[in-house]
């Protein structure tokens, strides 16, 4: 089988940073024991690095002393803790393979039923997106699917919405590479696709191998054999060898092997929540052993242990090569230039803004001429006032004029009466002057 294995670029964490960051919070008693298990790498396994010699022309030095750098890691690993990962896994299987209760079983809580779940229409997919958050450690996950995946009769190019979207956000990532502000990316690319491959027994359908030659170049694909529990052993043995089989002869490459899977349920309320068993009427098994299903290696490869293979190798193999062939391609400029849907929203984006504009010049005027009516009507109000005030003094000024004249006309009635009276006066003394006159020259004589 063609088998594609990532880069081994995990960086080893000390145990004793480890340990402070995790502390006695890890509640997974198998995963010590899916450690110690693994004593040779299988066919899809990452060798254990050995080192090699380095090639440049630096000269090595020891410091004599401890100086600090070798510290460096411990950064390195503070920082992603701050930050976080995220994590874009595409999702695709028919109606009733069992999706949902893998992907709750993986991450074992209710993603589905989250209230911080978030969901959204991309292209035709449903993209989910949900934080988890453990031992501090945030990871960032969004769950991609096509709802109603070659459920029809007719499933004739069912993958070409798959296609489109792998290939936009391809696209959409390069044009954020060239834009000026580079420091908020979002990364919408996927990084691993677990395929279900229905539980027919037969190897790969013919739409299984088309589903997967179109898609194999543009995303880490994981294949999975759907609901194993409905096999025996040995029929699980074939029907994993005939899938194998097919991969090869259509020169098809995946990230792994074809992994078994069975679906874990939630347990009731009242026993708590484990979604690692799943019940029937005969009893009960747990998915966690690899004697019933391969989910402990798909949890070890999208989890713990290639989970920043599948991130480096979308960016570094897969999303490189697609970029050198938009590159080397004609349709370089008829790809990067804005599509349909960004002119119309573009357009729109100018309709409203021209909305909000004329909308706001329009309130902005009609404030200038209340503010505009208001003044005139102030004024008109101010000069009527002055007016009526100029128009008092006035009518006081004339009643004031009436008052000097009449003034001034009885000073000179006076003044006239007074003259009359002083000569008749005068005259009235010079007549009793004379009679006293006469009669002392009479008495004489």
């Amino acid at each position: 089988m063609n088998a594609v294995s990532g880069p081994s670029a995990i960086y080893d964490i000390p145990a004793n940073i480890r340990q402070s960051q995790e502390g006695n919070s890890v509640n997974d008693e198998d995963y010590c024991s899916d450690q110690n298990q693994q004593a040779e790498p299988t066919l899809y396994d990452t060798p254990k690095s050995t080192p090699v010699a380095d090639p440049s022309p630096w000269r090595t030095i020891k410091p004599l002393e401890y100086v600090g750098f070798s510290r460096l890691p411990d950064q390195i690993y503070r920082k992603a803790v701050r930050v976080g990962f995220e994590l874009n896994v595409l999702v695709l299987g028919e109606p009733g393979v069992g999706k949902n209760s893998l992907i709750n079983s993986l991450f074992k809580a209710n993603i589905g039923g989250s209230k911080y779940h978030q969901n959204e229409m991309v292209e035709g997919l449903r993209r989910s997106e949900v934080c988890l958050r453990e031992n501090e450690v945030n990871l960032k996950l969004r769950l991609v699917e096509l709802p109603g995946f070659a459920a029809n009769i007719d499933n004739r190019d069912c993958w070409k919405p798959i296609v489109d979207y792998l290939d936009s956000q391809f696209i959409q990532y390069m044009k954020q590479e060239n834009s000026l502000l580079r420091s908020s990316i979002v990364d919408h690319r996927p990084h691993v696709c677990l395929y279900f491959i229905p539980p027919t027994g037969h190897g790969l359908r013919q739409l299984d191998v088309e589903i997967i030659k179109a898609i194999h170049e543009k995303v880490n694909i994981v294949p999975l054999l759907a609901k194993a529990d409905s096999f025996t052993i040995p029929e699980l043995s074939n029907f994993r060898s005939e899938v194998v089989s097919d991969l090869n002869l259509n020169n098809i490459s995946t990230f792994s092997e074809p992994l078994a899977m069975i679906g874990g349920e939630m347990k009731s309320a009242t026993e708590g929540f484990d979604f690692l068993e799943r019940s029937y009427p005969w009893g009960t098994i747990n998915i966690q052993k690899e004697e019933y299903c391969d989910f402990s290696k798909l949890r070890n490869i999208l989890l713990r242990e290639r989970t920043l293979d599948l991130i480096e190798r979308t960016h570094n193999v897969i999303y490189q090569t697609h970029r050198a062939n938009l590159l080397t391609s004609l349709n370089y400029a008829q790809v990067m230039k804005p599509t349909t849907s960004e002119l119309d929203r573009i357009r729109t984006m100018q309709i409203n803004f021209d909305q909000i504009l004329n909308a706001k010049v329009g309130k902005r005027q009609n404030k200038l001429y209340q503010l505009k009516v208001s003044e005139e009507e102030k004024y008109q109000a101010e000069m009527g006032a002055l007016q009526e005030e100029k128009r008092k003094i006035d009518e006081k000024r004339r009643q004031l004029q009436l008052l000097k004249q009449d003034h001034e006309s009885s000073e000179q009635v006076v003044l006239g009466t007074n003259d009359s009276s002083v000569h008749n006066q005068m005259d009235i003394s010079r007549n009793i002057f004379g009679l006293v006159s006469t009669l002392r020259r009479t008495k004489k004589k």
